[in-house]
């Protein structure tokens, strides 16, 4: 800058010397080609630093992912523990961002592990959805390298399951507690009845009523893991992982 100036300065204490239309002409001419050629390097840099995108994914970059990070965003498709298989794959569009992950991300994830409800003091059913790689709103592609799954409030760890443990044990303990009930009520009349001592057989009814509790919870099936499409769930990083930008 200040050489474009003392380049002007020369240029007026010549025009003030030479007198000349046409001399005075060409040097004002000169003068403001210099300056617009010493200005343009100065007006491309700054507009290419405005349209930089901010955040840009860059092909080749590794981004690295802390311990802990999470992220919430919304399934694509429905899932279910009774019918999903190990391979199946599912999205989860990210509404919020994470690090250097934008929101709109698309995770890919796979079902890892799976095992129905079954029948047994109300066993579950359990899924493991793990994320494998995901998809850029620019289009670009990453591959997730750690352990990064999909879970939800219900998620035990990185396994979603049909229903809580407290749940579970809250109908085994029911069905123990109406058996003794029945069982003790069916003591004191079969006392009653066959002149017995009505607190003995009580206390028998009620032993031989809770342990029928106990094996009528042992036919009781738990609930399936139901997942909508649509509905909300978290990405969670359980250890540190990396991602690599294709």
């Amino acid at each position: 800058m200040e050489d474009t100036n003392a380049y002007t300065k020369g240029l007026m204490t010549s025009m003030k010397k030479n007198k000349n239309p046409n001399f005075q002409i060409a040097l004002l001419t000169l003068s403001f080609t210099t300056m617009f050629l010493s200005f343009a390097p100065v007006a491309r840099a700054n507009n290419d630093l405005q349209t930089e995108p901010i955040g840009n994914i860059v092909s080749g970059e590794v981004v690295s992912i802390q311990s802990g990070a999470s992220s919430s965003g919304t399934v694509d498709r429905g899932i279910n523990s009774s019918s999903a298989r190990v391979g199946d794959r599912g999205y989860i569009t990210l509404s919020q961002g994470l690090n250097s992950i934008p929101a709109g991300t698309r995770v890919e994830f796979t079902v890892s592990r799976v095992s129905p409800a079954r029948r047994g003091f109300n066993k579950p059913g359990e899924i493991q959805l793990k994320a494998v790689q995901l998809t850029y709103p620019d289009g670009k592609s990453g591959v997730i390298s750690g352990d990064a799954y999909v879970v939800n409030s219900d998620a035990d760890g990185t396994i979603i399951k049909g229903t809580t443990t407290g749940k579970r044990v809250g109908k085994v303990a029911a069905n123990t507690a109406v058996g003794a009930g029945v069982g003790a009520l069916g003591g004191l009349v079969g006392g009653a009845v066959s002149g017995g001592r009505l607190g003995k057989g009580a206390a028998i009814g009620a032993g031989i009523g809770a342990a029928s509790g106990v094996v009528a919870s042992g036919f009781d099936k738990g609930k399936d893991v139901n997942i909508n499409s649509g509905e909300k769930m978290t990405l969670r990083f359980t250890k540190s992982a990396q991602i690599s930008v294709k």
